[in-house]
């Protein structure tokens, strides 16, 4: 987790929203899909607004699992 966490923390240095969601949401997309809520439980912490991106078929992330 903490290399995560560090990974993390050096996406957050980016620029711009539009560079956060470029870099944050196909890990997050990839890590939902195969329910490695750990993974999405720290990108979230991270940088709450990710749960709002949708995937390439305009899912997106659910609190409870749910589409």
């Amino acid at each position: 987790m903490e290399l995560l966490k560090l990974l993390i923390s050096g996406v957050l240095k980016a620029e711009t929203t539009i560079e956060f969601d470029r870099l944050l949401a196909p890990p997050i997309v990839f890590a939902a899909s195969l329910w490695i809520y750990e993974i999405v439980t720290e990108i979230v912490k991270a940088y709450p607004n990710v749960i709002w991106l949708a995937d390439p078929n305009g899912m997106y992330i659910s609190p409870c699992g749910d589409q």
